[in-house]
């Protein structure tokens, strides 16, 4: 099985927001973090991000955003 490799402008495209708007929910702790390797851009794996959005995270998303805290 291939999993897709994302880079940033993929995952704002995929959760459909800005670059800048992925970086601060990234740094928020409202994205995955990003992996990375030596020398290399943080990526993510489009099935980790899937599972990310669909579990506890979206309920605490949800909240944050319904409040205007992002």
């Amino acid at each position: 099985m291939t999993q897709k490799i994302m880079y940033l402008d993929d995952l704002a495209k995929y959760i459909g927001k800005s670059v800048r708007t992925a970086q601060r929910w990234v740094a928020k702790g409202l994205l995955p973090p990003p992996n990375k390797t030596e020398g290399r851009s943080g990526f993510w794996i489009e099935s980790e991000v899937e599972k990310w959005l669909n579990g506890d995270y979206k309920k605490k998303c949800d909240r944050l955003l319904k409040n205007g805290t992002v």
